[in-house]
C-alpha cells in the first residue's frame, strides 16, 4: 500500500510526528491565516550604524537574520542579529584575506552560515558557526578544483549546501551537494547540452533546479532529486526560467516562467511538484513582473510564498499573494518604512516558518538597510502583535496615552484594530479582552522544544543518506 501523501514517504511521516511534538511542546501553531493586520517593522542594521554597505539578510526559522556588511573602515564582516543584539560571527581581521561576494551569507536553525568567497587565500564556499570555517566546497583543489560558483541560496539543517558550479577548463556545468564530506554530484554535463542553473536543497537532501537544453528559451525544465532518482516536474519549450529555483520540505518548489508570445512575455510565478503546477500569480494584471534571479522568493513549510514584485506603475514590492492590496508587504514610494518613504526594495527570500521576512531597504534619504517584516496576529487589544492581551498592553496604552501616528500597527500603545491614535478606545480594547490570545510568532529564547524537532530532523536525514541507494 503506498503513503497516503506519495510525495512525503516514510521519512517525512517521522519528521511529522517531530512537528506535531513541537507545536504541542510550544504552543506555536502556523500563522498562514493572520495576515489582515499587516507587518510589524523592525530595523535591524543601516549606513548609520557604521557600515557603508549591507547585503541582503537570510533569516532562520528562530528569527535570527544574518548579514554581511562592509564597515566604515573598509572592513568585510558577517554579523547575526538575534532580535536585541547584532554580533559579529567573522570579521576581516581575524584572515589573511577575507572576501564574501556580494555580501550574501545564508544561516539554518543551528546558527550555522554558508557564503561563497575566500578566506585566507582559498576559494569556494565555507560554513561555520562563529568558530573555524571549513571549505566544503574548495574551488582551488580536489572535485571542484577550477570549478566557478553561484550565490549560495540553499542551506540545510544537516550544514549541507547545494551549489552550481561551472568549469572552463572542460565546458561542463554541474549540480552538487557538500557538506564537508564527499561531494555529491547531483548532475552535471556540457553546457551545450544541459545549462543547469541554481539549485534548492531541502531538509531531506532532495535538490531541485531549473536547467535548459539547448540555447535558454529552447526547452526549459524543472528537475527534483530525492536522493535514488531524477524526476522532471516542468517542461518548457520557447520559455525562459528564473535563474533560481526555491523549495520547501514538501517538495513544493517556486519557479518564475516568462512565456514568449510574439513579442511579448506573460510571467508567471508558480509552484511545481509531483502533483502539478499550482499558478501563485502572473504578469497580466497588475504585477509587471517577477525577480527572477538571486533567489527573489521563498515558501516554508506552510505553503506561504512571498517574493519580490515590480507592479505595472514600475514601484517594487514584497508580496505573499495576487492581490496587490491585501498580500502586499511593503512597497516603494506609498509605504513608509520607520516614517521615510522608501525608494528601494530588495528581497532576497528570507522567510522563515513564522511568516517572518528579513529585506533590504533604501529610503528617500539615502540610508540603506536591513529590517524585518513580522505578521501582526489579529487580536482585539494587543498593542506588540504578539498575540496575547495582557499587562504588557496596558502598560503600553498608558505609557503612550496620547500619542499619534501611522495607523499601520508600528505606533506603541496602539491596540487592534489600528486607527493611528492612543486613547480611551485602545484602554477599552485591552481591558475588554483581557486575557485573550492567539496563535504568536515565537520568540528566539523559547523554542527549545522547535530545536528538538529540527535535531530529530537532521537524525532522520542522517539515517537517509547512510541507507542503501542514497548519496554517498
Amino acid at each position: 500500500m503506498s503513503p497516503p501523501f506519495p510525495l512525503l514517504g516514510r521519512v517525512r511521516c517521522v519528521t511529522a510526528i517531530a512537528a506535531l511534538l513541537t507545536i504541542a511542546a510550544t504552543g506555536f501553531l502556523p500563522v498562514t491565516a493572520a495576515r489582515a493586520g499587516g507587518y510589524r517593522f523592525t530595523n535591524i542594521a543601516d549606513t548609520t550604524d557604521g557600515y557603508t554597505n549591507i547585503g541582503a539578510p537570510s533569516i532562520n526559522d528562530l528569527g535570527v537574520v544574518v548579514f554581511g556588511a562592509n564597515t566604515v573602515d573598509q572592513r568585510y564582516v558577517i554579523q547575526t542579529w538575534d532580535g536585541d543584539n547584532i554580533f559579529t560571527l567573522y570579521d576581516e581581521e581575524k584572515f589573511s584575506s577575507f572576501f564574501v561576494l556580494n555580501r550574501r551569507a545564508t544561516i539554518n536553525n543551528a546558527g550555522t552560515v554558508a557564503f561563497f568567497g575566500r578566506v585566507n587565500d582559498s576559494r569556494g564556499i565555507f560554513t561555520g558557526d562563529g568558530g573555524p570555517l571549513t571549505n566544503i566546497a574548495n574551488a582551488d583543489s580536489g572535485p571542484l578544483s577550477g570549478a566557478g560558483f553561484g550565490l549560495v541560496s540553499s542551506l540545510n539543517n544537516s550544514d549541507s549546501v547545494a551549489l552550481h558550479g561551472w568549469f572552463p577548463a572542460d565546458e561542463s556545468n554541474g549540480i552538487f551537494v557538500a557538506d564537508g564530506g564527499p561531494v555529491a554530484t547531483i548532475a552535471r554535463a556540457k553546457v551545450a547540452d544541459e545549462q543547469y542553473l541554481i539549485p534548492a536543497l531541502n531538509d531531506f537532501g532532495e535538490v531541485a533546479c531549473a536547467a535548459y537544453r539547448g540555447y535558454p528559451g529552447d526547452h526549459g525544465f524543472v528537475f527534483y532529486d530525492d536522493g535514488t532518482r531524477r524526476t522532471t516536474l516542468l517542461e518548457s519549450r520557447n520559455a525562459g526560467l528564473g535563474e533560481v529555483v526555491v523549495m520547501n520540505n514538501l517538495g513544493q518548489v517556486v519557479v518564475v516562467i516568462d512565456q514568449f508570445v510574439g513579442r511579448d512575455t506573460i510571467s508567471t510565478l508558480s509552484i511545481v511538484s509531483s502533483e502539478g503546477v499550482t499558478r501563485l500569480a502572473d504578469s497580466d494584471g497588475a504585477f509587471a513582473g517577477f525577480f527572477a534571479s538571486f533567489s527573489h522568493s521563498g515558501i516554508n513549510d506552510h505553503g506561504d510564498v512571498a517574493f519580490h514584485a515590480t507592479l505595472d506603475d514600475g514601484r517594487d514590492g514584497i508580496f505573499t499573494g495576487p492581490d496587490v492590496a491585501s498580500n502586499r508587504v511593503i512597497v516603494e514610494g506609498d509605504t513608509p518604512l520607520f516614517g521615510v518613504p522608501i525608494e528601494d526594495i530588495f528581497f532576497a527570500g528570507a522567510l522563515n516558518e513564522s511568516g517572518q521576512i528579513a529585506f533590504q531597504y533604501t529610503l528617500i534619504t539615502g540610508i540603506r538597510g536591513i529590517a524585518m517584516a513580522t505578521p501582526i496576529l489579529d487580536v482585539p487589544g494587543d498593542t506588540n502583535g504578539d498575540g496575547l492581551v495582557d499587562v504588557n498592553d496596558l502598560n503600553n496604552v498608558r505609557n503612550f496615552f496620547g500619542a499619534m501616528g501611522p495607523d499601520d500597527g508600528t505606533l506603541d500603545g496602539d491596540a487592534y484594530p489600528f486607527d493611528g491614535l492612543v486613547n480611551i478606545d485602545d484602554l477599552n480594547a485591552v481591558r475588554n479582552n483581557f486575557g485573550a490570545e492567539g496563535a504568536a510568532v515565537p520568540e528566539p529564547g523559547n523554542l527549545l522544544a522547535m530545536v528538538v524537532g529540527y535535531a530529530l530532523l537532521g537524525f532522520v536525514n542522517l539515517r537517509r543518506r547512510n541507507c542503501p541507494g542514497s548519496r554517498t
